[in-house]
C-alpha cells in the first residue's frame, strides 16, 4: 500500500515538473549506490506511441544521458535527437536532475523538452529547480516558497 502511495505522489510531482517545463516525456529513476551504481525505473509519463519497444528504447536513452549527471552529481541538459536534426528550429533536450540523500544520488528525473538552444534549456532547468521563473524578467529571481 505504501509503495502504491509513494508511486502516486512521485507520479504527481513528476507530472508537475513536466508541465512546468513543457516536457513531452518524463521519467523518474531510483539510483542504487555502491561500486557499480544501478538505475531502476520508478515511474514514467512516456507517450509510447511506438509500443513497448519504443518505450524501452526511450528509457535506455534516458539512462545513457543520465549517468554523466549522476557521476558528476549535478543537473544539466543534453541535446538529443536524430542525425541531421541540427537544423531543427527547436531541437529536443533531455534535462536531468539528480537528487541526493546523505551525499549520494538516490533519485533522478529526466524531462524531454524542446528549446532553441542550450541556454534556453538551462533556463527551463532553472525554473524547474525553482531558481528562476520562466516569466521573470532578467535579474528577477523566482520566489522560493
Amino acid at each position: 500500500m505504501a509503495n502504491d502511495f509513494n508511486a502516486f505522489v512521485l507520479r504527481c510531482w513528476l507530472r508537475q515538473c513536466a508541465q512546468l517545463a513543457g516536457a513531452t516525456d518524463a521519467a523518474a529513476f531510483r539510483v542504487f549506490g555502491g561500486p557499480a551504481p544501478v538505475m531502476s525505473l520508478l515511474v514514467d509519463l512516456l507517450d509510447a506511441e511506438g509500443g513497448s519497444e519504443s518505450r524501452a528504447a526511450a528509457i535506455a536513452t534516458y539512462k545513457r544521458f543520465a549517468w554523466r549527471y549522476v557521476n558528476a552529481g549535478q543537473w544539466g541538459a543534453t541535446r538529443v535527437g536524430a542525425l541531421g536534426a541540427e537544423t531543427e528550429e527547436r531541437p529536443q533536450f533531455c534535462l536531468v536532475f539528480p537528487f541526493r540523500d546523505h551525499g549520494e544520488v538516490r533519485l533522478l528525473i529526466c524531462l524531454v523538452i524542446r528549446a532553441r538552444d542550450h541556454e534556453e534549456a538551462h533556463q527551463v532547468s532553472n525554473a524547474v529547480m525553482g531558481y528562476r521563473s520562466l516569466d521573470a524578467k532578467d535579474g528577477e529571481a523566482a520566489a522560493h516558497v
